[in-house]
């Protein structure tokens, strides 16, 4: 009345809005209450494994967060910066996943290996999403999710090396086998080549390697094993340094040098002598035996002398290869010291 506010009555509604007289001249009206954005809280569960689908152990494992914050000078001009954020940072054990709760759904977050276990080659970044009933999406990289979709799977592989043991034959490379190969580990690390695997032999860790098994000597850093019919492949193997070192030819063939070698973090075979694979070739150990007679001072060739080649050692010259010059011949024997020739490998 008169411009002066004789009675009144404060309204409130639920969300806190309200409209009241705070004198006889002035009527306040204040706004509603936002509600604060609920962020909703889930869990993931990180398995890692090998290609066979198996739980490994040693891996360490990270998963964080990029957080991007922008800042605005006086003229307006925009600064965009990102950090990461660690959720949560763990070594698998071989036996159980490994949960990661506290996430925000529908935010992404990266899982990185950090260390992979050795023999294994460190798997590339996933960056993934968890929704409200903690399913899991892959968003970038090589990750995988379980059937029910509640496990974030990484997988890592075994190194791999193949190894070449041939021979030259009329100018024709082929495999040899029987010969004794060393793989030797020459960088400093401790390792113990515990997930070395050689596909169709059986692993021991003392005696001698044959056609049916290979020997590990993590002590002195080695893997022995005879080469067959076909390039041998190595699973397993550290990353780092290696000598490739013919230990034993086949009989009648001359060793190859020692080939240095590496594997790099990404699973690259390196080798420093060729840029080629990682091959050992033997020579054939060539004899010329001639038979001659001194006629006035001339040597001529004799026909119808009896030569005999033993090996001082009593190994079986069975399978060597004979080429007879005109007019010879040839017969296998094995009896020793009727004329003793040394073959020096």
């Amino acid at each position: 009345e008169n411009g002066v506010i004789t009675e009144s009555t404060k309204v409130v509604n639920d969300n806190g809005g309200k409209i009241e007289a705070a004198s006889e001249t002035e009527i306040v009206v204040g706004d509603a209450k936002k509600d604060a954005p609920v962020t909703t809280t889930v869990a993931v569960n990180i398995s890692k494994q090998d290609i066979n689908g198996s739980e490994v152990s040693g891996a360490t494992l990270i998963v964080y967060s990029v957080e991007t914050t922008v800042v605005s000078d006086d003229e307006g001009n925009e600064t965009v910066s990102s950090y990461t954020s660690v959720v949560k940072t763990w070594t698998s054990d071989g036996t159980n996943t490994e949960t990661v709760d506290g996430l925000e759904a529908g935010k992404e977050y990266v899982l990185k290996e950090e260390t992979a276990p050795e023999g294994y080659l460190v798997a590339t970044e996933i960056t993934f999403t968890v929704d409200e009933e903690n399913k899991v999406t892959v968003v970038s990289g090589d990750g995988n999710v379980s059937e029910d979709e509640l496990t974030l799977i990484m997988t890592d592989e075994l190194t791999s090396v193949t190894i070449s043991k041939t021979k030259v034959t009329d100018g024709q490379s082929e495999n040899l086998e029987g010969a004794v190969i060393v793989v030797k580990y020459t960088g400093s690390d401790d390792i113990t080549f515990e997930n070395v695997t050689i596909e169709g032999l059986e692993k021991k860790t003392e005696g001698e390697a044959d056609a049916e098994s290979f020997v590990v000597d993590a002590e002195n850093k080695t893997v022995t094993f005879v080469s067959q019919t076909e390039d041998t492949i190595i699973k397993g193997l550290p990353t780092g340094d290696y000598q490739l070192i013919e230990d034993t030819a086949p009989l009648g063939y001359t060793k190859d040098t020692t080939v240095d070698f590496s594997i790099e973090e990404d699973g690259t075979v390196t080798n420093t002598n060729n840029e080629g694979a990682l091959e050992l070739t033997d020579k054939v150990i060539t004899l010329t035996i001639s038979k001659v007679e001194l006629v006035e001072g001339t040597e001529k060739e004799l026909k119808g002398a009896k030569l005999t080649i033993t090996n001082n050692d009593g190994t079986s010259l069975e399978g060597v290869e004979v080429t007879l010059g005109e007019g010879a011949t040839a017969k296998n024997s094995y009896h020793r010291k009727i004329c003793n020739i040394s073959i020096h490998k």
